[in-house]
């Protein structure tokens, strides 16, 4: 989780999306996802050569994927994609085992 919040904000914070009414936003790529606003906006040496000035945009979990692929390559879609399987998996097994725990308390 630390390593999503550190690269969000190294890659997609700017100071223009995060004052917006009703956000905060993030400065979006503009080949990611659709975009809320038609707000230009740069963040800091954070687009990479070649890739236009973004707009400001929500960045859910669908987006993310696509705005780490803008910025980090196309790899990282993948690791994305890994990440939330893993962490969907660890959800279910905690959840799992939490109600096999509790209705064996309730069975006795």
């Amino acid at each position: 989780n630390l390593a999503v919040v550190a690269t969000n904000d190294a890659k997609f914070y700017s100071p223009t999306c995060a004052d917006l009414s009703g956000g905060p936003f993030a400065c979006l790529p503009s080949s990611s996802a659709t975009m809320d606003s038609e707000m230009q906006c740069s963040p800091e040496d954070s687009l990479p050569k070649g890739v236009p000035k973004g707009a400001c945009g929500e960045l859910g979990l669908l987006a993310e994927g696509y705005a780490l692929k803008a910025t980090l390559g196309h790899a990282s879609l993948y690791v994305w994609a890994v990440g939330l399987l893993a962490a969907g998996q660890a959800s279910t097994m905690v959840c799992t085992y939490a109600g096999q725990i509790i209705m064996g308390g309730c069975l006795e």
